[in-house]
């Protein structure tokens, strides 16, 4: 039996004999956070959605800042990362972007066969994206700060989660399952009493740096990449079996305790509201000769000893767009 299968049968609940569903929580309506271990990559995925948004051939949705301080914060982001091939520099403090998705209505103000000027259908999405960094989630550091706890409260307003799971920084820290353990305990403590008995946003669970050869030898030893045959043959994980590489990923930590992590998250929130994705920011190096993804020459990063990793090429980002349009539908979904 799927593991999906078998969370959502034991979530049923005996009754006189009879099973009954717990009815969840309805969701938030407050946007959608993101949190991960130090140097999980927050400020690079968020870089990096935008430049996805762009490069995607169909959706016409783009990433737009609703202040000031929001879009320069998005200009100086996307900069470092594509035009200097620098990556972020990571957030030192809690960062509050507000931003939205915009999806352009081409019809909007044109008019129709009785001469009625045509309704505007843009579609626009609030996203306001709070990035924490790493050490205001460490238990030990940040608990008891004012900065935790504002941290706090504005994620428990929220309607969904982005968890960036790092295993490149977790093989040589170990220590998300500590950071998530302590957010997660106190939200849940912050949002104790929901019906149904789980935290009530949606979550997406992103498992970063396919890019990076060991995950990407990681993934191809356990037969879950399939690749994008129709544009560039870059590889790719599957959303259907991203939940089952993240399991894996997580039982090969030094740390034991990350194994832990899949049943912990699946314990806090709804089967019905977790999605799994295998994300890189900026994607596999594509021979702009060929244009086509070479197996043996595939890192976008060129490592000097001594000096910072640069970005080798342009950047394609691998579900850095997708899990944030999930989100950010529900979040729709629950306004209306």
């Amino acid at each position: 039996m799927p593991a999906r299968v078998a969370r959502r049968r034991r979530w049923a609940t005996a009754d006189g004999g009879q099973h009954r569903r717990l009815t969840p929580a309805q969701p938030r309506s407050e946007g959608i956070s993101m949190w991960g271990a130090p140097s999980s990559g927050k400020s690079t995925f968020g870089a990096a959605l935008g430049v996805a948004l762009e490069k995607h051939p169909y959706e016409r949705w783009r990433l737009r800042g609703v202040d000031i301080r929001s879009s320069d914060a998005l200009g100086r982001l996307q900069n470092a990362l594509v035009h200097t091939g620098e990556f972020p520099v990571g957030t030192q403090e809690p960062a509050d972007y507000n931003w939205e998705l915009v999806n352009p209505d081409e019809r909007a103000g044109m008019r129709g066969l009785l001469g009625l000027t045509r309704r505007d259908r843009t579609e626009r999405i609030a996203l306001h994206l709070r990035d924490g960094p790493g050490r205001f989630q460490n238990p030990d550091r940040w608990l008891d700060t004012p900065r935790a706890r504002e941290l706090v409260e504005t994620m428990a307003a929220c309607a969904g989660f982005i968890f960036l799971y790092d295993p490149v920084s977790e093989h040589t820290m170990g220590d998300s399952y500590q950071h998530t353990s302590a957010l997660l305990a106190r939200i849940d403590q912050r949002l104790g009493g929901e019906p149904g008995g789980y935290l009530p946003q949606h979550l997406a669970v992103c498992l970063a740096k396919l890019d990076d050869a060991r995950v990407y030898r990681s993934a191809l030893t356990a037969t879950v990449v399939d690749h994008n045959y129709a544009v560039d043959d870059s590889p790719f994980v599957p959303d259907y079996l991203a939940e089952e590489f993240f399991a894996r990923m997580c039982r090969a930590s030094p740390n034991p305790a990350a194994q832990e992590l899949p049943p912990k998250l699946n314990r806090y929130f709804h089967p019905d509201r977790i999605r799994f994705f295998v994300t890189s920011a900026i994607g596999f190096y594509v021979n702009p000769s060929t244009g086509r993804f070479d197996p043996g020459d595939y890192r976008n990063v060129i490592a000097e000893p001594g000096e910072k990793p640069k970005i080798r090429a342009a950047i394609r980002p691998i579900n850095v767009m997708e899990p944030v349009l999930w989100l950010a539908e529900h979040m729709k979904g629950s306004q209306s």
